[in-house]
């Protein structure tokens, strides 16, 4: 009965982040090839031999090799699952896009986590 449970919260949390994971299925063919690095509160966090830097996409996280070993960056992903979590289909407007935004523009002198979606996360 425990894991008949636990796939629905599985499944009721995919649907719950589905514009999230529809656009992590859609970037798939281009990590190049992936390595398992945490599951986690219902999340799958990846190693992408061609990713670059870090992010969170519903029931994944895709991270560079570089940051796949760093603790506090794969700690700092899996704060924006638990966003994603409370979130569901505004975590894109509300995290996602802003944080993707702040990351290429982000003025030279501003620490990267000063920004909001970036300290929820932490």
């Amino acid at each position: 009965m425990k894991k008949v449970l636990e796939v629905i919260k599985f499944i009721g949390l995919f649907l719950w982040q589905l514009p999230q994971n529809i656009v992590a299925l859609i970037m798939l063919p281009f990590l190049g090839k992936l390595h398992l690095v945490k599951y986690d509160n219902y999340c799958f966090a990846f190693e992408g031999e061609n990713m670059k830097g870090g992010i969170s996409l519903g029931s994944f996280i895709f991270l560079s090799p570089y940051c796949a070993k760093q603790k506090t960056t794969v700690a700092h992903e899996f704060g924006h699952v638990k966003d994603s979590h409370k979130l569901g289909f505004g975590y894109l407007f509300v995290i996602g896009i802003p944080s993707i935004c702040w990351a290429a523009f982000k003025p030279a002198k501003k620490c990267y986590y000063s920004f909001y979606t970036e300290r929820w996360a932490n």
